[in-house]
């Protein structure tokens, strides 16, 4: 078993050297971490912090090479092989950006062969085979009088039955607890669950072989239980006298695993990737997908997302359409694609998804024919007259007695707000989004804010709805496809002033694509210390930030032509590897290149933590 308080950290932040994992050279042992955990380790350069990142990146490679066999990168006949080598196959693309071979090392695959081994209903009937006994249980004898013996005096004699026990000797069930007791202790460390049976059966062998506070993973204890573990290893090799298949099967696993170490190994790369950036661009993309709603991403370059992924992706609503025929450019009498990372509507100007309150207040009168939908939305003495119905409603069913059932209300009326209007009499505090099958109308106005398109997603207003959740992405579609078009909701919010109206809908579309900005990111596995070195600035200008003005001029020009956008507002943004202290997963940097280029910092750490979740 491999010794990690042998292994010494070593971090390139300020080179281009891009391999993560294990390499041995000069007969000591290195540890190269991914880029921005160079602070990390130097705050925390002890043995837990290497136990966790070792287990962390394992659990990272383990997704990555799922993700390359999802998409047909790898063949899955080669991720076994006998010199622990796999290389990733891509095939031959018209891309401008040329990606390097990939090869990820796994000459320490201790943990895989014990991991593989795992099967519980085995191990279950390999502890309890159902098997003779000469012990009677006299509340199963009339299971078993096929067996019995019937005497004379019409008594019947039994004297064996069979049921559920251990057959083979106590020493053979050792490797067994023995095994589990090892898969416990990795599963701890992966933080994934194990069942209670195998729980016990770990215990069993702790109790018999091991200390109260053994451990294979802890810096005191570690030496020690290994000592341990092997001398009862040899011990039950020894003491169990008929050895199958199945006892083979666990032994070598077992053995695999505590006789792995970095003596036996050579020189060279023995653990890892070489080229972590790709790594690193597969754990951004999932975490972009998390932290944004789908249809503010419109481009993303989904080289590494498994398939159910960019299934899900495709499936939403973009708010624009953008395919990467928008990134082809001719040279020299061929075309050539360029790849963005990834497009999207900026965060401070999509539509925001947290919760806020409103609160509405409704009148003695009757407004609007009888469906007695409509409210007041009152703020610094301003009003704004809005409708809010539900499916199904019928005439004379207000709608405020159907939403007392999600939010609370009040007939507590401030004396200000009475002195707006004095028919007001009772308030509802509206704290969180309207329930689906609520919606609501209201005249928008011709320049659209932040805070408007907010209250829109709140209240389930129908544009909002047409736009964003169904796609409906021109007038006509509107007027034809809309799908509460023939529902008693339209008539009810909208009797007096709404009625599918084109014009105001090419309104409400010409003032929300006035409010989008586009960030074009890209992922850079790069430090902060590199990207800010005076030296490599000339470098990084012409390798990635020329790059970069491309990819805006050919967006410019696409959004112009679609004339959906007259003057598109876009910026470019590079994630790059830095940890921070805090929770935050990605925090913002300073402007880059006197403000051309924002600079998003993101913790090594706390991306892999939700990549392998």
């Amino acid at each position: 078993m491999i010794d990690l308080l042998k292994i010494k950290i070593k971090s390139l932040e300020n080179q281009s050297y891009s391999f993560v994992g294990i390499e041995k050279s000069d007969g000591k042992v290195w540890f190269y971490v991914p880029k921005g955990i160079k602070k990390y380790f130097e705050l925390n350069d002890c043995y837990e912090s290497k136990k966790n990142l070792f287990f962390l990146l394992y659990k990272t490679f383990k997704k990555f090479i799922s993700i390359c066999e999802d998409r047909g990168y790898i063949d899955k006949n080669k991720i076994n092989n006998r010199d622990g080598v796999i290389n990733l196959e891509f095939g031959s693309g018209e891309s401008l950006d040329s990606d390097e071979p990939i090869t990820l090392y796994n000459k320490l695959n201790f943990l895989d062969s014990l991991l593989e081994q795992y099967d519980e209903l085995k191990i279950i009937s390999l502890v309890y085979r159902l098997g003779s006994t000469e012990r009677i249980e006299y509340d199963r004898i009339y299971s078993n009088l096929h067996r019995a013996n019937f005497l004379d005096n019409g008594a019947i004699y039994v004297d064996t039955m069979n049921y559920s026990r251990p057959v083979i000797h106590f020493e053979q069930t050792d490797i067994i607890d023995l095994y589990c007791y090892l898969l416990t202790e990795v599963k701890y460390q992966l933080e994934e669950e194990v069942s209670s049976k195998i729980k016990s059966l770990a215990e069993r062998y702790k109790e018999k072989y091991l200390h109260s506070d053994s451990s294979l993973f802890n810096q005191n204890s570690y030496q020690q239980t290994l000592d341990l573990i092997i001398e009862s290893l040899e011990d039950i090799a020894r003491q169990t006298v008929y050895k199958d298949s199945d006892y083979w099967d666990f032994y070598e696993a077992i053995e695999k695993f505590l006789y792995t170490d970095f003596d036996g190994q050579g020189e060279g790369k023995i653990w890892g990737i070489n080229n972590f950036h790709n790594v690193w661009e597969s754990a951004c993309l999932f975490y972009l997908l998390k932290i944004n709603s789908p249809e503010n991403l419109l481009f993303l370059d989904t080289k590494y997302l498994p398939q159910n992924t960019i299934y899900e992706y495709q499936l939403a609503n973009q708010i624009l359409n953008i395919n990467s025929k928008v990134f082809k450019i001719q040279i020299e009498n061929s075309q050539k694609s360029l790849r963005p990372d990834a497009i999207l509507i900026k965060e401070e100007q999509s539509s925001d998804r947290k919760n806020y309150n409103y609160k509405l207040y409704r009148d003695k009168w009757n407004h609007d024919y009888t469906w007695y939908t409509q409210f007041e939305y009152i703020i610094h003495s301003t009003k704004r007259y809005l409708d809010i119905g539900f499916k199904g409603q019928q005439r004379n069913q207000e709608t405020i007695d159907f939403l007392e059932k999600h939010f609370s209300s009040s007939k507590n009326i401030p004396n200000y707000i009475k002195s707006i209007n004095k028919h007001i009499y009772k308030s509802i505090l509206i704290d969180k989004k309207l329930p689906d099958n609520f919606f609501s109308y209201w005249n928008i106005p011709r320049e659209l804010t932040k805070n408007d398109l907010r209250m829109m997603r709140h209240f389930n207003h129908v544009f909002y709805q047409a736009f964003f959740e169904e796609g409906l992405k021109t007038s006509e579609d509107f007027i034809d496809n809309f799908s509460l078009k023939e529902e008693s909701i339209i008539q009810s919010i909208g009797s007096s002033y709404f009625g599918f109206d084109k014009d105001k809908y090419d309104n409400f579309l010409v003032s929300l694509y006035k409010l989008f900005s586009l960030e074009i990111v890209d992922f850079k596995y790069i430090s902060e210390e590199e990207i800010r070195n005076q030296e490599n600035i000339e470098e990084f200008k012409s390798r990635s930030i020329r790059k970069q003005f491309v990819y805006e001029y050919l967006l410019n020009e696409y959004l112009v032509k679609q004339e959906q956008i007259k003057e598109p507002k876009i910026s470019s943004c590079f994630w790059i590897p830095a940890y921070n202290s805090g929770e935050n997963v990605l925090v913002s940097g300073d402007k880059y290149l006197d403000g051309y280029l924002d600079l998003a910092l993101v913790d090594p750490i706390k991306l892999l933590q939700h990549y392998v979740q």
